[in-house]
């Protein structure tokens, strides 16, 4: 089913709300999965944009900030009103709004997924479609402080766009084999053969978009607000740098999807501004 745009009569602002004029939001896979459920919703959970009004109970120095904001009832709309303050977040002037916006879905998992690495201190890491933005994002936090060693399998025909990517962020793979190591499965398809491998080996397989596979470990956290505090501060400092293929005007929804569906690589954004 494909997704169709409504005018609704917008919400007076409760007290504990504030109002945004929506700027960016991301297309992930999470979206596409959504057009086919039976009770439709607003699509998306995050975005970027600008205070432009704020509840009572909400501090007025909000207004006209840029925020990076997540709202689990859908972003796809001119005005957000989160409920949530704790995931609103003010975005310094030296972050870009596009690499805001591209946090969602990719480098916020791709911290979750540090921290339980740093967690269980994990010697080496080998990341299956290394080439997604969850897997270049981790690339780069993994080298940050305490470097892990990495082995990236990345299909062939995708191997050129990974190396460009790579050298954009400044980052290289550190080699190493370790004693405790972690596969993590980042691809929908695919690799079921390594996987199996992997496992017979008796080396554990973690994966963040497959949660049926026989002996795998699905991962699927939210990420605390420190863990985009993070995200954002490394922004700031150019110590992240996230991959973004194109940005459509939102009323060009079903060209993005089509887009995304039949030749994307790196985050695909929707302009609402």
């Amino acid at each position: 089913m494909p997704p169709h745009m409504v005018e609704v009569e917008e919400p007076p602002v409760s007290p504990t709300a504030i109002k945004i004029k929506t700027e960016y939001t991301p297309l992930l896979r999470y979206d596409l999965l959504q057009l086919g459920n039976s009770n439709p919703k607003v699509m998306g959970y995050g975005g970027v944009g600008t205070v432009v009004e704020t509840g009572i109970f909400r501090s007025p120095k909000l207004l006209n900030q840029r925020v990076l904001f997540l709202n689990p009832s859908g972003t796809f709309q001119q005005f957000n009103y989160p409920l949530i303050p704790l995931y609103c977040f003010q975005l310094p002037d030296t972050v870009d709004s596009l690499q805001a916006t591209a946090l969602i879905g990719g480098a916020d998992i791709a911290m979750v997924l540090k921290h339980k690495l740093k967690q269980l201190q994990v010697d080496e890491v080998i990341l299956l479609g290394a080439n997604s933005v969850v897997g270049l994002s981790l690339i780069q936090l993994l080298a940050i402080d305490d470097p892990i060693p990495i082995q990236a399998l990345v299909r062939e025909q995708s191997q050129a766009y990974f190396n460009h990517q790579l050298a954009l962020a400044n980052v290289s793979l550190i080699r190493g084999h370790g004693k405790r190591p972690v596969v993590i499965d980042l691809s929908n398809q695919g690799y079921l053969t390594e996987i199996n491998e992997y496992l017979k080996a008796k080396i554990p397989v973690w994966s963040i978009a497959r949660n049926q596979l026989p002996g795998v470990k699905f991962i699927s956290e939210p990420l605390l607000p420190k863990g985009y505090q993070e995200l954002i501060e490394l922004l700031a400092m150019d110590k992240l740098y996230l991959p973004i293929d194109k940005t459509f005007r939102y009323q060009a929804i079903e060209e993005a999807i089509a887009y995304q569906q039949a030749k994307s690589r790196g985050r695909n954004l929707l302009s609402w501004s």
